[in-house]
């Protein structure tokens, strides 16, 4: 993992692209908040994963849940926005719908998880690279022949993301084996943390 190397090229050029940080989930299998367990080269998990999408967009959206003093005094000290996710038993498409408020501007979104704190800026940049080359498409990328995470949507899918439920509802709403499959030179897409083991 280089990411200080990655966070340290320049940042493309204004795409007006918004990160979105899916962080309000309830981490059952981990145990605890695992978006504040110490992370290499950042204060917490949640901070690495938000690194990426900071040092490429204009603008970070971070889906919290009610409640959550803890997020909400790191994204302020961090300059992200903040959407709250009050259907929070209900998977991730919920807390993707809460943020579509604040991003109905954006030509694009990308999408990322809290518990990946191992992916790089770089592959941000070729997602939204991929997107710029067929606009209509969503990205996904590609390492080792697998699909991983953060994902592209673009704003022409927006409405399809509207009153989802369940942690299967994106991929219902949202073709992805249609998608374009940017390739990336990033084990991190694939990296996730859901229990203490993870952490060895």
């Amino acid at each position: 993992m280089d990411t200080a190397r990655d966070e340290a090229l320049p940042t493309a050029p204004a795409h007006g692209v918004v990160g979105v940080l899916l962080a309000a989930g309830h981490a059952r299998r981990f145990g605890s908040d695992k978006r504040r367990v110490p992370w290499p080269g950042h204060g917490s998990l949640m901070e690495a994963a938000l690194a990426p999408l900071q040092a490429v967009c204009p603008r970070v959206v971070a889906v919290l849940p009610p409640g959550d003093a803890w997020g909400l005094m790191l994204c302020r000290r961090l300059q992200v926005e903040v959407a709250w996710s009050f259907r929070r038993g209900d998977g991730l498409a919920a807390s993707l719908s809460a943020a579509l408020p604040l991003v109905r501007g954006a030509p694009a979104i990308v999408v990322a998880l809290a518990d990946m704190g191992d992916v790089r800026a770089a592959t941000v940049r070729a997602l939204i690279a991929a997107w710029q080359r067929q606009p209509g498409q969503p990205v996904l990328p590609v390492f080792g022949g697998q699909p991983g995470n953060p994902r592209l949507i673009p704003a022409v899918l927006y409405p399809r993301l509207e009153g989802l439920s369940g942690d299967d509802g994106v991929r219902r709403a949202l073709d992805w084996a249609a998608a374009q499959r940017c390739a990336v030179d990033d084990p991190g897409v694939l990296r996730d943390l859901d229990t203490p083991a993870g952490l060895g």
